[in-house]
């Protein structure tokens, strides 16, 4: 199994504190907690550090990807969906591991955490933001490469009466 982690969440420990936000508006999507993370952390520069927090080299973004992405008041409060689904993500990690996990660095619990349910994971870590694709997608690629070439010489897993490299790429917006 391959999976593209961007900050690793399928383990409630790859929340963290910044997830409290939208826990609130998760729990009470009034108004006044839909409008808060509106003007607060969606405005135009909220939007753009989102994409170039923890990115070397900024200049290598397109700027269109910030701009353009204006409907994560939506996808914030869709995301507890994810959330609830953890579970299943994690008892199919535990059937169809080993994994290979990219992660940006430096590594949330989150990615590490793949390692509790399939402890020969194999997490990689590059050296970037929050959208991993947007500035590594040929280093993800190959890696992807790799994991899928190592499934192809595993045997299936008893449980599947057939199997192939299934890549995964789990997208989240916290």
């Amino acid at each position: 199994m391959a999976i593209i982690s961007q900050n690793g969440n399928a383990y409630k420990e790859g929340l963290g504190e910044a997830s409290d936000t939208f826990k609130r508006y998760w729990h009470d999507p009034m108004p006044s907690n839909r409008e808060w993370i509106r003007d607060n952390l969606l405005t135009l520069e909220g939007t753009k550090w989102q994409y170039s927090h923890g990115v070397p080299d900024p200049s290598v973004l397109d700027p269109a990807a910030w701009t353009l992405d204006r409907i994560q008041l939506e996808i914030f409060f869709d995301y507890q969906n994810n959330v609830a689904l953890y579970p299943a993500f994690q008892a199919r990690a535990q059937t169809e591991g080993p994994a290979r996990v990219g992660h940006r660095r430096p590594s949330p619990p989150g990615a590490e955490a793949f390692k509790r349910d399939v402890p020969d994971a194999k997490v990689v870590l590059f050296d970037t933001g929050h959208f991993a694709l947007e500035t590594h997608v040929a280093e993800i690629a190959k890696e992807l490469s790799r994991s899928c070439d190592y499934e192809r010489q595993r045997p299936a897993p008893p449980a599947l009466s057939s199997f192939s490299c299934n890549t995964y790429h789990h997208y989240e917006d916290l």
